[in-house]
């Protein structure tokens, strides 16, 4: 997204949380075989890029490009409250919660939700408009 941007001191708690949720990704990942931890690395990842965005939302200057970024901010959201849900099962009973019948049926609303987002101008079911008072 192109647009014009400027330096604010608020942008540094989200972007220490990008920075934090990267190395927990990598240092899971590095011990994958504790029960959870995989799981807990992927969903470290999707969380990675929500704070992205809100980073480059606080700094952005003109309104349609703050849009952009809480819309893609949306985006993320389900799918990281889907992998810590999922991390969660997996983690108080490995191997009995998480199936494949069940990680399917729980990508059903993040799928059902990016649908929604990329066809909101058709239908405009998740966002009507945005009301932005300066702040």
């Amino acid at each position: 997204m192109t647009g014009s941007y400027r330096y604010t001191p608020a942008i540094w708690p989200s972007a220490f949380t990008v920075l934090l949720l990267v190395t927990l990704s990598a240092y899971a990942w590095r011990r994958r075989s504790v029960p959870g931890a995989l799981v807990f690395a992927i969903d470290c990842l999707i969380a990675a890029p929500w704070a992205a965005g809100s980073v480059m939302e606080l700094a952005a200057v003109d309104v349609e490009c703050k849009i952009f970024w809480f819309k893609f901010q949306g985006v993320w959201q389900l799918p990281a409250a889907t992998a810590i849900t999922c991390f969660v099962l997996e983690y108080a009973k490995p191997g009995r919660w998480l199936t494949r019948r069940n990680l399917a049926l729980l990508s059903i609303p993040c799928l059902l939700a990016l649908g929604l987002a990329l066809t909101n101008d058709l239908h405009h079911l998740l966002w009507r408009g945005f009301v932005y008072d300066g702040r």
